[in-house]
C-alpha cells in the first residue's frame, strides 16, 4: 500500500501541474499572440547583433502564475528557433547582472514596457549597473507611452558606446539610443521591420562610423611626469603618445584637460588593496584616460581598460658593458694566423740573410765582429719603424733596403688596422648569457621601475627563475622612480635593470654609458589606459585601427620616434671644443716662445728654456641598440526517452546547477529524443526551465536530430546541455546520433537514469567498445544513476572507452574534483602513432633527418604523452587556399584532407586558417623584416676623410697653420737663422712648406741652434703629434662603424626607391597577406613581388636569392635564425613594423592540442633560449683573423724586391770584374 501511494503522489502531482499550465495556455491565448509578434521580432534583432543569447527582462511579480506561464511559453519559443532564452525580473536583474556579464558573451536583453510605471521601474533599475555590456532591445508595447518618440532626458542611463534598440507602438521603425551628453539621448533611425520584409538596416555603417563625434566632450587625462614617450613636465604635452591623441582629438572632436601628473604608472597594493599612479587614478575614476606607455597585464585589466596596443617592445635586462674587454695578450697576436706569422718570420729572416751577404760581397765598410747582430737589428729596426743611421750608397743595398721598407709600411699598416678591428669588435665579457645563467651568477643585484608592471612581473611570478631572480632585487625603497634613474644606476658597478627596448632606445642619448643587454624572451604590448568598462574604449580602439590601416600610426612613430636601424649608424665629428686643448697648448707655445725670443735679444742670446708637454685625446662612441584563449565549450546533454519520465528536476537541477557553476558555463541546452512523446517531453522541459530561470541559468532544448546541424559557437560559449539515459532504445538513439558527430566539439554530461534496464545500467560502469564514438580529447562525463561518483569517458582507440574517476558530489557540500584539471591525468597516448608531415628545408641533407627547435619540440611531446611518431609526407610549400577548386595545398592540405595529424614546421597563425585547423600554443613571437644583402663596402667618399673634424676645427687648423709659418719665418729672421735678410714671397712660401712638411710628418732639414725657435719647432711638432692621433683615431671609429649605404631606411622608401624587387614564401601567408590587399602598408609591396615561379619554395633558397640578386626577402626574424649559418653573404634589413605568431598546426578540432604543460614546466622557454639566441647582441661578435692569402701581396712585393736587388748586385760584380 505505501509503495503504490509513493508511486501515485508523484504522477498525481505531474499531472496537476500539467493540468494547471493546460488551463493557463487557455487563459493566457490573447496575451501569447500578442506577443508571439515580437517573437519573430527579437529572433532578426538577435540575428542581426550576433547576440548569444536572450534574456526577457519584466515587471511583476516572479510567483504570478499568469507571468510565469507566459514566459515560459516565450523560452520555449525561443528554443524550438535554437535560441538560449531566460527570463527575469527588474529585481533579479539587479542581483544578478555582474554573474551574466562574466559568464556570458553579450546576450540581447530584451524589456517590454507597458505603462508609465514600467518605464520608471526600468529608469530606475538601469541606474544599478553598467548599461553598455549587453545588447539592447526596448519595446514600447502601448501607444500612449510617447517618451518612445520624443524623449526628452537620458531615461535609461544609456552611455555613448551602448547599443540599444527601440521600437515604438505600431511603428515600423527600429531606432538606436545612445548619448553624448549625460542628460541627453541622441536617436538615429536604424533598420525597418514588419512581418513581410523582417528586418532591413537602413544604413550600411559601422558602430563607430555612425558615432564618429564626440561633440566637443571634454576628457580628463592624466600622465606620467618621467614617461620617456610623453613631455609632461611644462606647458603642453609632447611626444609619440600626445601626438597620437591629438590626431585622436582632431578626428573625435574632442578636448581634453590634464587632471593629473603622477609620479608612477601604479602598482596595487595588496594590503590596502588599492592602486597607486595614474592607474589609481583610474581605478578612482578621477580621470578618463591615462597617457602614457603602460604595460598590459591580466591584474591591471581587472581594474582598467587599454586601448589597442600601440608598440610592441621586447623586454631587456640592461646591465653596464664591462671595462675592456677581458682581452689576454695572445690578442695581439690574432690579428694574423699562425701560418701568416710563420711566413712573416721566414721573410725577416731571409731578408736578414740576404743583407749580410750583400754587405760582405759590396764590402762597403770594414765588416764588424757582430756584423750578424747588427744587420737583424737594423731589419727589425725598419720594421719597427725606427728607420737606418745611414742609407747605403750601393744601388743593390737601396733597392734592399727601400723593398724592406715598403713592405714594413704596408705590414704595419694592414697589423694597425686589423688590431684596431679587431679590438672595436671584441666583445664584453659578462659571465652570464640568459637568465636562467644570471640568476645563477648571482653577483649582480636587480632593479626594475619602482611602481610599474616590470616590477609585479617577478614579485608575483611562479617561474623559477623569475622567482630566483627576485631574491637579487634591492628594496622597494632603492629601486628607481624614473626610468632615466633606472639606467643610470645599471651604469653602476654589477646592476641590471629590467626595462623595454623601447624605453631604452628613446632616452638612449641620455645613457651615460655603454649598455649590453641579455634577452629576456618576453615581448610587452604597450598602449594607453581608459576607466574599466570606459564608453571611450571602442570608439578610441577603432580609430587607432583606422590609424594603422591608412599608414598614419607609422609616420606618427616615424616623426617622433626615430628608429634606429642598421643603416642609421651615426657618426660626430670632432668640433672646436674638442680641440681646446690643443689651441691652448700652441697659445702657450707661441707666448712662450715670443717671451723667450724678447728675452734672447736683451740678454745676448741667452739660452735655457723650459718645456711644456701635455696630451689628451678624446673618443666618443654612441651605440643605439634596437601573448589566445581557449575557449572550451561545456556542453551537457539532455535526453528524454520514448516512455514516461521518472525522475524529478527538483532532484537534478541542484547537480546541474554545480556543474554550470563549477564550469562558469554561460546555459544549459537540452536534448531530447526524437521518438519521445512530445506533450510530456514539452512539460518537463518547461519545469526545467523555471527552475532553471529561477537559479539565473540560461536554457534552451533541441532534438537528437538536431544535433547533426551546424551549431554557432561563436555565439554560444561555455554552454551546458543534459541527456538522462532511461531505456535502451533511448541509449540506441543517443549512439546512433553521435554516429557522425564531432565528439570533440562539446563537453558531453551522460546521466544514466535508475530505470534503465540492466544491461544499459552495466554499460555505464563498464563500457564496451566506443558507443558514443569518442576521441581523445572528448570531454565526456559520465554519472551513473544516483552514484556520487561522477567519471569521465575518452577513447584512445575507435573501439575501446577508458573510464577514469573524475569528481564526487553530494547536495551540501557540492562538487569534490580529484584532478581539477580535466586533462591532468591524460597525457599517456599508450604508445599510438602519430602521423606528421613536415617541410623540406627542415630536413638535413645529409642524414634526412629532422633538425633544430621544432625536432626537438616534437622530441620532448613524445617522451612526455608517450606517442611515436611517422613522418609520412614532406612538402615544400606551407599552403596556399585555392579559390577555384576550394582546398588548401602544401602542408595545411595535408591537415585538410586528414593524411596527417601533425605538420611541425613554423606555421603562421591567422584567422582564415584557424577556420580550417588548429594550432599549438604560438612558440613563437617574431618580426617580420625587409632582408637585403649587406653593400659591398660603404661608399666612402672623398669628403669622408674630412669628417674627423668639424668645418670649424678645420678652419682653426688653417689659421694655425698661416699663424705658424708667419712666426717662425719672423723668428728666424730675428735670431738669423736665414740668410735672407728681409722678408720676401719666397721666403714666407718656403716657411710656410716647412711648417706644413711639419704637419705631414716630414720633419725638417736641421734642427735650430735657437732656443727661441727650437721652442716654437718643439710646440709644432707636439702639436702635429696630437691632431695626427685625434684625426687617426677620429677617421678609424668613423670607417669602423660606416654603415653600408641602402638608399632608403624604412618600408615607404623601399617601395618608393623600386630598384629591389620582392620576394616572400611560396604558397605561405606572407604571400596571401602581401596579395590579398588587407593590410594596406604590405598591399604597397604587390608592384615589387616577382612572379610566383621566380619565389623560394623555402627560406635558404631565398636568403641565397638576396645574396645573388637585387631582391629584399619579407621574412620573419625567427626565419633567418633558424638557416643563419647556411646564409653565404652578410645581411642588412629594414623594419615592416609587423609581427606574426609561430605555431605547430593540427586539424581542426585535433584531440592532440595539449602543449601547455611544457610551457608551465618552462622547457619550451629553454629551447628557446638555446636555438634563438640574439644574433645581434654584442655578446655574440667575433674577429676573423687575417690567413696566410691576406699577406700574400707583402710577400710578392718583398721576393720582387730581393729578387731586383740581387740582380743588380750580380750586374755590378759582373761590371766590376770586367
Amino acid at each position: 500500500m505505501l509503495l503504490s501511494t509513493a508511486v501515485f503522489l508523484p504522477i498525481l502531482a505531474v499531472f496537476l501541474k500539467l493540468e494547471t499550465i493546460g488551463s493557463l495556455e487557455v487563459a493566457d491565448d490573447a496575451m501569447y499572440d500578442e506577443y508571439k509578434e515580437y517573437v519573430l521580432l527579437v529572433s532578426d534583432v538577435q540575428e542581426h547583433y550576433k547576440a548569444s543569447s536572450v534574456i526577457i527582462v519584466y515587471a511583476g511579480d516572479d510567483e504570478s502564475i499568469h507571468t510565469t506561464t507566459l514566459m515560459m511559453r516565450l523560452t520555449r519559443e525561443f528554443s524550438s528557433k535554437f535560441v538560449l532564452s531566460l527570463s527575469l525580473n527588474y529585481t533579479d536583474l539587479t542581483q544578478h547582472y555582474d554573474h551574466y556579464r562574466t559568464r556570458i558573451v553579450r546576450p540581447l536583453f530584451v524589456v517590454f514596457l507597458n505603462s508609465a510605471s514600467e518605464v520608471r521601474m526600468f529608469q530606475k533599475a538601469s541606474q544599478r549597473f553598467e548599461i553598455s555590456y549587453p545588447f539592447w532591445l526596448v519595446i514600447f508595447a502601448k501607444p500612449t507611452l510617447r517618451t518612445c518618440y520624443e524623449p526628452t532626458e537620458n531615461y535609461f542611463n544609456v552611455a555613448f558606446d551602448t547599443e540599444m534598440m527601440v521600437k515604438c507602438y505600431g511603428d515600423p521603425i527600429l531606432r538606436e539610443w545612445y548619448s553624448l551628453k549625460e542628460d541627453s539621448i541622441t536617436v538615429h533611425d536604424l533598420a525597418h521591420w514588419d512581418l513581410l520584409g523582417r528586418l532591413q538596416p537602413k544604413t550600411t555603417k559601422s558602430l563607430y562610423e555612425r558615432r564618429h563625434t564626440l561633440a566637443g566632450k571634454n576628457l580628463r587625462i592624466a600622465t606620467v611626469k618621467d614617461s620617456p614617450f610623453i613631455a609632461a613636465q611644462q606647458g603642453p604635452l609632447s611626444g609619440l603618445f600626445a601626438t597620437i591623441l591629438e590626431e585622436l582629438s582632431s578626428t573625435l572632436n574632442f578636448s581634453m584637460s590634464i587632471a593629473y601628473k603622477e609620479d608612477s604608472y601604479g602598482i596595487y597594493n595588496e594590503s590596502t588593496g588599492v592602486w597607486t599612479g595614474v592607474i589609481g587614478r583610474l581605478d578612482r575614476k578621477d580621470v578618463d584616460l591615462g597617457v602614457a606607455e603602460f604595460t598590459m597585464t591580466a591584474q591591471r585589466l581587472d581594474s582598467v581598460d587599454f586601448t589597442q596596443p600601440i608598440m610592441l617592445s621586447r623586454n631587456h635586462l640592461y646591465m653596464r658593458q664591462p671595462d675592456g674587454s677581458a682581452l689576454q695578450w695572445s690578442a695581439y697576436f690574432k690579428v694574423y694566423t699562425i701560418d701568416s706569422w710563420i711566413a712573416l718570420q721566414g721573410m725577416s729572416t731571409l731578408t736578414w740573410l740576404v743583407i749580410t751577404y750583400m754587405r760582405a760581397l759590396i764590402r762597403e765598410k770594414p765588416i764588424p765582429p757582430n756584423h750578424f747582430s747588427e744587420n737583424y737589428l737594423s731589419i727589425w729596426g725598419i720594421y719597427c719603424q725606427q728607420g737606418l743611421p745611414e742609407f747605403p750608397s750601393a744601388s743593390p743595398m737601396r733597392i734592399a733596403y727601400f723593398t724592406i721598407l715598403v713592405t714594413a709600411v704596408i705590414l704595419l699598416a694592414v697589423y694597425s688596422a686589423c688590431l684596431i678591428s679587431y679590438l672595436t669588435v671584441t666583445s664584453p665579457s659578462l659571465p652570464f648569457s640568459n637568465l636562467h645563467e644570471f640568476a645563477k651568477d648571482g653577483t649582480y643585484k636587480l632593479i626594475a621601475f619602482q611602481q610599474s608592471a616590470d616590477y609585479d612581473l617577478f614579485a608575483t611570478s611562479k617561474d623559477l627563475v623569475l622567482k630566483r631572480m627576485m631574491k637579487q632585487m634591492l628594496n622597494r625603497e632603492y629601486l628607481p622612480q624614473t626610468m632615466m634613474a633606472g639606467f643610470r644606476k645599471a651604469c653602476e658597478n654589477k646592476i641590471a635593470f629590467y626595462a623595454t627596448e623601447a624605453v631604452k632606445t628613446q632616452i638612449s642619448a641620455r645613457i651615460p654609458c655603454d649598455l649590453v643587454y641579455l634577452e629576456s624572451g618576453r615581448i610587452d604590448s604597450l598602449g594607453m589606459t581608459l576607466t574599466k568598462r570606459s564608453q571611450y574604449t571602442g570608439v578610441i580602439n577603432y580609430h587607432l585601427q583606422k590609424f594603422k590601416d591608412v599608414g598614419i600610426m607609422n609616420r606618427l612613430r616615424s616623426r617622433v620616434y626615430m628608429k634606429v636601424t642598421p643603416s642609421d649608424n651615426k657618426y660626430n665629428p670632432v668640433n672646436v671644443r674638442g680641440i681646446v686643448t690643443i689651441l691652448l697648448i700652441l697659445g702657450i707655445g707661441v707666448v712662450v716662445s715670443i717671451i723667450i725670443l724678447i728675452a734672447e735679444i736683451l740678454i745676448q742670446r741667452v739660452h735655457k728654456g723650459k718645456e711644456n708637454q701635455k696630451l689628451m685625446s678624446t673618443c666618443k662612441n654612441q651605440i643605439v641598440v634596437t601573448k589566445n584563449a581557449l575557449i572550451t565549450t561545456f556542453v551537457l546533454l539532455f535526453s528524454i526517452g520514448n516512455r514516461a519520465l521518472q525522475i524529478d528536476p527538483e532532484d537534478y537541477v541542484p547537480f546541474l546547477s554545480d556543474v554550470q557553476e563549477y564550469y562558469k558555463s554561460s546555459g544549459i541546452l537540452f536534448l531530447y529524443d526524437d521518438d519521445s512523446d512530445y506533450f510530456q517531453t514539452l512539460s518537463n522541459l518547461g519545469i526545467f526551465f523555471k527552475l532553471l530561470s529561477d537559479r539565473g541559468i540560461l536554457s534552451q532544448a533541441i532534438r537528437f536530430s538536431k544535433i547533426r546541424e551546424k551549431y554557432d559557437l561563436s555565439r554560444n560559449v561555455q554552454n551546458l546541455f543534459v541527456v538522462f539515459v532511461t531505456s535502451r532504445s533511448n541509449f540506441d538513439n543517443f549512439c546512433l546520433a553521435t554516429w557522425d558527430h564531432d565528439m570533440s566539439y562539446h563537453t558531453w554530461l551522460v546521466i544514466f537514469a535508475d530505470s534503465v534496464e540492466a544491461e544499459v545500467n552495466e554499460m555505464c560502469l563498464n563500457p564496451s567498445g566506443n558507443p558514443f564514438h569518442l576521441v581523445f580529447n572528448s570531454r565526456m562525463i559520465v554519472r551513473c544513476h544516483n552514484e556520487d561518483w561522477i567519471r569521465k569517458w575518452y577513447s584512445l582507440q575507435e573501439n575501446q572507452t577508458e573510464v577514469l574517476d573524475l569528481a564526487k558530489w553530494n547536495r551540501k557540500l557540492g562538487i569534490s574534483y580529484k584532478n581539477k584539471n580535466y586533462y591532468e591525468s591524460r597525457y599517456d597516448l599508450m604508445g599510438k602513432t602519430i602521423r606528421i608531415a613536415t617541410h623540406t628545408f627542415m630536413t638535413s641533407s645529409t642524414n634526412g633527418k629532422m633538425s633544430g627547435f621544432l625536432e626537438d619540440i616534437l622530441q620532448e611531446l613524445e617522451n612526455f604523452m608517450n606517442f611515436t611518431v611517422a613522418r609520412v609526407r614532406e612538402e615544400d610549400a606551407f599552403g596556399k587556399w585555392d579559390k577555384e577548386a576550394h582546398r588548401w595545398t602544401g602542408l595545411i592540405g595535408s591537415l585538410t584532407n586528414r593524411e596527417v595529424d601533425l605538420v611541425v614546421a613554423p606555421i603562421t597563425i591567422n584567422k582564415f586558417r584557424l577556420r580550417f585547423i588548429d594550432f599549438t600554443m604560438p612558440l613563437l613571437l617574431s618580426k617580420n623584416r625587409i632582408y637585403i644583402k649587406q653593400p659591398d663596402g660603404a661608399r666612402v667618399q672623398w669628403s669622408a676623410y674630412f669628417k674627423a673634424f668639424s668645418i670649424s676645427s678645420w678652419s682653426f687648423i688653417a689659421l694655425v697653420l698661416i699663424a705658424a709659418s708667419l712666426m717662425t719665418a719672423l723668428i728666424r729672421l730675428i735670431v738669423h737663422e736665414t740668410k735672407v735678410l728681409q722678408l720676401s714671397l719666397n721666403y714666407l712660401l718656403e716657411n710656410f712648406i716647412r711648417v706644413w712638411g711639419i704637419y705631414c710628418q716630414q720633419g725638417i732639414p736641421e734642427f735650430p741652434s735657437s732656443t727661441s725657435l727650437r721652442l716654437a719647432y718643439f710646440t709644432m711638432l707636439l702639436l702635429t703629434l696630437i691632431i695626427w692621433a685625434i684625426y687617426s683615431a677620429s677617421i678609424t671609429s668613423y670607417l669602423t662603424f660606416l654603415s653600408p649605404s641602402l638608399p632608403f631606411s624604412d618600408t615607404e622608401g623601399f617601395v618608393r626607391d623600386g630598384s629591389y624587387k620582392l620576394i616572400v614564401l611560396q604558397n605561405s601567408s606572407d604571400q596571401d597577406i602581401i596579395l590579398s590587399g588587407l593590410d594596406p602598408i604590405l598591399a604597397t609591396f604587390q608592384p615589387l613581388l616577382k612572379d610566383l615561379d621566380e619565389l623560394p619554395k623555402n627560406p635558404h633558397s631565398g636568403f641565397l636569392q638576396v645574396c645573388d640578386e637585387r631582391v629584399g626577402f619579407y621574412a620573419s626574424e625567427a626565419v633567418l635564425k633558424g638557416v643563419s649559418g647556411y646564409i653565404p653573404c652578410t645581411l642588412t634589413y629594414i623594419e615592416t613594423g609587423q609581427f606574426e605568431c609561430l605555431a605547430l598546426a593540427l586539424r581542426k578540432r585535433s584531440p592532440y592540442i595539449t602543449l601547455r604543460k611544457l610551457e608551465d614546466n618552462g622547457v619550451v622557454k629553454k629551447l628557446n633560449n638555446w636555438y634563438f639566441r640574439k644574433v645581434d647582441n654584442a655578446v655574440e661578435s667575433t674577429h676573423s683573423p687575417i690567413g696566410i692569402w691576406g699577406v700574400a701581396p707583402l710577400l710578392t712585393i718583398f721576393a720582387t724586391g730581393l729578387a731586383m736587388s740581387s740582380l743588380v748586385l750580380l750586374l755590378e760584380c759582373l761590371n766590376t770584374n770586367l
